[in-house]
């Protein structure tokens, strides 16, 4: 049996979820808004062409209703793990780049966030912000951060002492410039992840 190049695989993952991504919005798009609204008539319909998940008890069709969710589903992921990531990159980067004082302020912080119920300051920041998407959404961001930032500090720390950021820091690149032009293509693997 002929084993697989690992970037053929990885190429096709990206293809399916893609097109199952795309497939979720536009659906959920297309489908009318009428779909979801209550239909005594239609209630409990076995599944069919014109309902393909059939109706639930209020008569809603059940197939708008789990496309709409999806949707839904994917837009708070998408943007909890972007703000999540946003935060975590820049507080690695001040902790690792910044001194000692900034690298105990970040560090303290990372660990009063680990060190908290999470479920509880989640929902918390989600009340405080209102409820609702935005509230799950500022909810779930700013409370997932710390694990990936912990880590981008230490991978950072450790590519500041390799000799080419060196030798950019003594040709008088500064911090901020080496940051952009050698260590962030470096962490982004783990952004990305």
């Amino acid at each position: 049996m002929r084993s697989q190049n690992p970037r053929n695989r990885l190429v096709f993952s990206l293809v399916f979820v893609g097109l199952l991504i795309a497939t979720v919005l536009v659906s959920s798009w297309l489908l009318p808004a009428t779909s979801i609204e209550p239909g005594y008539a239609q209630r409990n319909l076995f599944i069919s062409t014109t309902h393909p998940f059939g109706t639930d008890w209020l008569g809603r069709d059940m197939f708008a209703r789990t496309m709409m969710g999806m949707r839904l589903s994917l837009v708070i992921g998408l943007v909890t793990a972007g703000l999540s990531s946003l935060i975590a990159v820049v507080l690695g980067a001040i902790a690792a780049l910044g001194g000692s004082v900034a690298d105990h302020i970040v560090s303290w912080l990372i660990d009063l966030f680990i060190g908290m119920p999470h479920l509880v300051f989640m929902i918390l920041i989600a009340f405080v912000a209102g409820g609702g998407v935005k509230g799950v959404i500022l909810g779930v961001g700013l409370t997932h951060w710390p694990s990936l930032a912990r880590l981008i500090r230490a991978e950072i720390m450790k590519l500041a002492t390799e000799p080419y950021v060196e030798v950019s820091r003594r040709t008088g690149f500064g911090r901020l410039r080496v940051f952009w032009s050698h260590i962030l293509p470096q962490v982004e693997s783990l952004i990305v992840v």
